[in-house]
Formats: C-alpha cells, sequence, structure tokens
C-alpha cells in the first residue's frame, strides 16, 4: 500500500539511486552527497514485507491474533483502535498487551493469555529459532483505526516492524533497528537507538528517527521528518515538507531545512 503518483514514482527511483543532479529549488544538505538507501543498512538485507498485501488480510473485528513465522512473531488486529504496548519481562519472555481490543482469535503455542482489566494480554516465550538469535522480528499490523504501538522499552535484539493501516497510527520504535510503513491518515513514528527506517504515507505524517542512522521517507501531504542525532538520510515527497537536520545528514527534496 505505497503511493504511486508519477512523482512519487520518480522520487522512489531517485532514492534509491542518491542522484547526483537534483532539481532546481529543491532543498539540500549533505556531506555525503552520494549516500542512497543502499548505504543504510537497515533497508537492505533480509526482513518481512514492508507492505500489507490483500491477500493477507484476514477479518479481525474486535479481534487480535498473533502467529509464529519465520522472522518471528506477528501481532494482527482488525477494525478497532488498538492500544498495544510490547514489553521483554525480566524472564525472558515477550508481553502483548492491547487494551483496545476486546478478545483474541488465536495464539501459537508460545502464548499464553494474561487477565488484564481492560483488553487482551499475552506472554510469549521466545520461539526455539530464534533464543539463540542476534536478531528476532516483531511484525505489528494494526489495521483499520487510530492505532497505538508501543515497542520503546524493547532491547535491541528485537526489530519492531510495524505496517499500519488506514487511521491517525502511532508507532514508537524500541532499541532495535526498527520499521514502520504508513499508508492513509495521520502517521507519527518515533525511533529509538537504533538505525529506524521509517515511510510516511498519505497523510501529513511525523517521522522522527531519534538517534541512529536512520532512513526517512515522506510521499504525500506537508510531512515533518527529524533525523535526530547520527547520520541520517531525510527524503521528502509531495507536499510542503520540514526537515530538522544536522550537517552529517543526507537531505533530498525538503521544502523547509531547520
Amino acid at each position: 500500500m505505497t503511493p504511486t503518483s508519477p512523482r512519487l514514482l520518480a522520487f522512489a527511483a531517485a532514492a534509491a539511486v542518491a542522484a547526483l543532479t537534483v532539481p532546481s529549488g529543491t532543498a539540500l544538505a549533505s556531506s555525503s552527497p552520494g549516500k542512497g538507501a543502499t548505504s543504510f543498512p537497515q533497508t537492505t538485507g533480509s526482513h518481512p514485507r514492508t507492505e500489507i498485501m490483500w491477500s493477507n488480510v484476514v477479518p479481525l473485528k474486535n479481534k487480535s491474533q498473533i502467529v509464529v513465522d519465520e522472522w518471528g512473531y506477528r501481532y494482527m488486529s482488525g477494525q478497532q483502535n488498538s492500544h498495544l504496548t510490547i514489553t521483554y519481562t525480566d524472564n525472558g519472555e515477550l508481553l502483548y498487551t492491547d487494551t483496545g481490543t476486546e478478545r483474541w482469535r488465536k495464539l501459537p503455542p508460545t502464548c499464553t493469555k494474561q487477565k488484564v482489566p481492560q483488553g487482551i494480554s499475552a506472554l510469549c516465550t521466545i520461539p526455539a529459532p530464534f533464543a539463540d538469535a542476534d536478531t528476532m522480528f516483531l511484525e505489528v499490523w494494526p489495521r483499520l483505526g487510530n492505532d497505538w504501538v508501543d515497542g520503546s522499552t524493547l532491547p535491541a535484539k528485537f526489530r519492531l516492524w510495524a505496517l499500519v493501516d488506514k487511521g491517525r497510527d502511532t508507532v514508537f520504535g524500541g532499541a532495535g533497528d526498527d520499521f514502520a510503513n504508513g499508508y492513509k491518515g495521520v502517521d507519527k513514528f518515533y525511533g529509538g537507538p537504533g538505525d529506524d527506517w521509517f515511510r510516511g504515507g498519505l497523510g501529513e505524517d511525523v517521522l522522527v528517527g531519534d538517534a541512529g542512522n536512520d532512513y526517512l521517507v515522506a510521499t504525500d501531504q506537508d510531512d515533518v521528518l527529524d533525523g535526530g542525532p547520527g547520520a541520517d538520510g531525510l527524503y521528502c515527497g509531495n507536499g510542503r515538507d520540514t526537515a530538522t537536520t544536522d550537517s552529517s545528514d543526507i537531505v533530498r527534496f525538503c521544502e523547509v531545512l531547520r
């Protein structure tokens, strides 16, 4: 679910190769003009899908489910305002708590339901293939609601991988190299100490990388990008976009620089 206007298609190609020739009037701030997407390792290599495809949609109105896949855990919710927090416990387990969802649809054998005053919760052990791995992905697919996803306390082993849908969605990443992809609505993505990768959608989005070498990509409308500390890549799209940057960043196609 990615905007496909002619300008955005051209922009995506330009960002991928970090074009050295930039249209007149485009704002630049770069210590490494040739640096492009491939210079950000979080965008390369093996990782889960970066868009929700319609063939993968499961009816989940007021429900959520967790499945185990080749990447780790995938949390999926439906047509409600999910308010999900994922934490790593002192016992080395993952605790999922969603105060905006009524009930579970399905859980894997590695997860057990927990009683909570509001919403749903599950405590999940780390699946055997990931117990000694350096990286485990925690995919989150919240759909068709004003969703809140908080993985801000997760350690660097876990890469939060959020694919949001229509709605005003907010995502907080943790210490890992996290990813979030926007769609419709006004979305706000906040990274942590890792090298994060955020893509906005069709609304007026806010993308904040925080520490690390982050890769932020705006698309439609008037977006706000802030890489924070680190050598970041900030790529703007349609609309009048604002980038907060420093001398170590690469900035392309942004109308306002701060």
